[in-house]
């Protein structure tokens, strides 16, 4: 079973987005003074680039992995092996 660079695009990005949404709550700190029309929870500094690059080099093997496990089909055999 060969994987097509659409189903290996889409498991980058589904993982890529998994990820980030992970990373967004470490690291944020709260405004000492709040801003006049900002809320009080918004976060000083976010880091939001560093961690979109951090969610970008991290996908990347945990995707390579997946492909590995579905171009292998290494779930399906072992599935089958508990079964025989």
């Amino acid at each position: 079973m060969q994987m097509s660079l659409f189903e290996w695009i889409m498991i980058y990005s589904i993982s890529w987005w998994m990820l980030l949404f992970m990373l967004l709550p470490f690291g944020v700190r709260l405004p000492e003074t709040v801003e006049e029309g900002a809320y009080p929870s918004a976060p000083a500094n976010g880091q939001i680039k560093k961690k979109m690059l951090i969610s970008t080099v991290i996908s990347f093997p945990i995707s390579a992995i997946i492909g590995w496990i579905i171009y292998n089909r290494a779930i399906v055999q072992w599935l089958e092996s508990l079964f025989v």
